[in-house]
């Protein structure tokens, strides 16, 4: 049975090589199609460079016409420099999930046309510092999900015209000032998901055009402040960071999810910031200016007490705000006049769901202090009953929406300790304790088996208190044999004796 299994497996495994390589001359690619009037050519075979060499001469294809080439199903291990040599109009070329391993610059050749080159996951590990030179027009690179640990010199200096590079997903460890001065004139620059714990080099009077920097999910503890200083997108998620200096960035939305930020400046020209899922030990935001242009503030999960001292957010500041998220942290008590100085003329919607609040100060001044305020989420609190009796239909009268409310229960459902039955119930209490007969079962035969190591411990000091004496006995009168005399004196003695 086993053998046939195996002869089996052998036979399939021929029939599938000589259907990849018994490949008719006319099916050596896909047929050519018009993709926004631009002829496009599909490969589809095991050897897809004798597809370059030969498909000038098949169907009547000008091979000057072609602008965009896609691998599929292929088993490239490397490029040839006759892709470009017999395509030398190809303005595209997608060379993606192959087992491509390293790029050389006779793999490539060079190329005037060529403005996209997609290389994402293969396995390449080195790139060569003239690999792309000789591609001087060259727009769009992504080399993401690949195994690059380090970057040559040199490797993206010719590149003047590069607007997107794309190197997530790799082990790059290290980045020094040369990299970011061959790539200033990259517009979206991705660096994230690698090993990066360190940038070096003095940035002084560095100037870029990139507006998106993404660095998110590495182990940066540092980075110089004029490295962020031109991008309006800038996400430093995920790293551990502890000092973040943004005072004169251009950034509009920058992110810093998960890391150690214990101080954070940022400029007047931030919109969006999102700061959540820190476990700020001594937190600061410091706004350059009297007042900034935030609108949107995420600080959730970062364990923010209002009482905190060692946690200061200057809402006076934040005069444009319109989105603050406060939820899942540890507020107990929320006082609106807190925020109100800075934001009452433009906050919209206020976050407040899972904070651990029991009470609201001056909530009933909410339609003073925030005239503008649509939507109010306080479900998952603490809150008692009788101030959401008060406070719910009041916030319902200014036309407040409140995400988890339901009418039918008036309300009690935003709280977790405050729940309602219907009249026809006894009111239960919120914690229903029951027996486990379990645990009683394990307390019993612990009581037992305590029982008898006990009783144990008893006869056997019982019984050596006997042979004690047969023993002194015996040593006294070794002529005479007291020791059964002494054993049958103890047991007509004791009358509990089992012997």
């Amino acid at each position: 049975m086993v053998l046939k299994i195996i002869l089996w497996i052998f036979s399939l495994i021929s029939v599938l090589n000589s259907q990849r390589s018994q490949y008719d001359e006319n099916k050596l690619y896909c047929l050519s199609d018009e993709i926004d009037n631009e002829t496009c050519i599909y490969a589809d075979i095991n050897d897809p460079m004798e597809l370059f060499a030969k498909i000038p001469d098949q169907n009547n294809l000008d091979a000057q016409n072609i602008k965009r080439i896609k691998f599929s199903n292929c088993y490239l291990d490397n490029l040839n420099s006759q892709l470009l040599k017999s395509f030398s109009n190809v303005e595209e070329i997608h060379a993606a999930n192959q087992y491509i391993i390293r790029i050389d610059q006779n793999d490539i050749g060079s190329s005037e046309s060529l403005k996209k080159l997609n290389l994402s996951f293969n396995k390449i590990h080195r790139l060569s510092a003239d690999a792309i030179t000789g591609i001087k027009n060259l727009e769009n690179l992504d080399f993401s999900h690949n195994k690059l640990e380090r970057i040559m010199l040199n490797a993206f200096k010719f590149n003047v015209n590069l607007k997107y590079l794309n190197l997530s997903h790799n082990e790059i460890v290290s980045l020094d000032r040369q990299f970011f001065d061959e790539v200033r004139s990259v517009e979206v620059l991705k660096l994230d998901n690698n090993r990066i714990t360190e940038i070096t080099g003095n940035f002084d009077r560095y100037i870029s055009v990139t507006r998106e920097l993404y660095l998110q999910n590495n182990y940066l503890k540092s980075i110089d402040s004029q490295l962020l200083k031109n991008p309006t997108y800038l996400d430093l998620s995920l790293n551990k960071l502890i000092e973040l200096d943004l005072k004169s960035a251009r950034t509009t939305e920058l992110r810093v999810v998960g890391n150690e930020l214990r101080k954070l400046s940022i400029g007047l020209k931030l919109q969006k910031l999102d700061a959540s899922e820190n476990r700020f030990y001594y937190f600061r935001i410091i706004s350059e200016g009297e007042s900034n242009n935030l609108v949107h503030m995420n600080l959730s999960y970062i364990k923010y007490n209002m009482n905190d001292e060692k946690i200061f957010i200057d809402f006076r500041k934040f005069d444009k705000l319109r989105i603050l998220d406060l939820s899942d942290n540890n507020l107990i008590s929320f006082d609106i006049t807190d925020i109100s100085y800075g934001v009452s003329r433009t906050l919209e919607i206020l976050n407040l769901n899972n904070a651990h609040l029991k009470y609201i100060k001056n909530w009933e001044k909410i339609g003073f202090l925030l005239p503008n305020l649509k939507q109010l989420d306080i479900f998952d609190n603490i809150f008692k009953c009788d101030q959401l009796e008060k406070m719910i239909p009041y916030l319902l009268t200014l036309n407040i929406s409140l995400p988890g409310y339901d009418s039918s229960d008036n309300g009690t459902y935003i709280s977790r300790s405050c729940m309602r039955y219907p009249p026809d119930m006894t009111e239960k209490p919120f914690i229903n304790v029951k027996v486990d007969h379990s645990l009683f079962i394990w307390i019993v035969v612990i009581f037992f088996i305590c029982g008898i190591l006990i009783t144990s411990i008893v006869y056997i000091n019982k019984r050596f208190s006997i042979f004690q004496k047969i023993y002194y006995s015996a040593k006294v009168n070794p002529n005479k044999p007291r020791g059964s005399q002494l054993l049958d004196e103890e047991k007509a003695n004791d009358p509990e004796n089992t012997f």
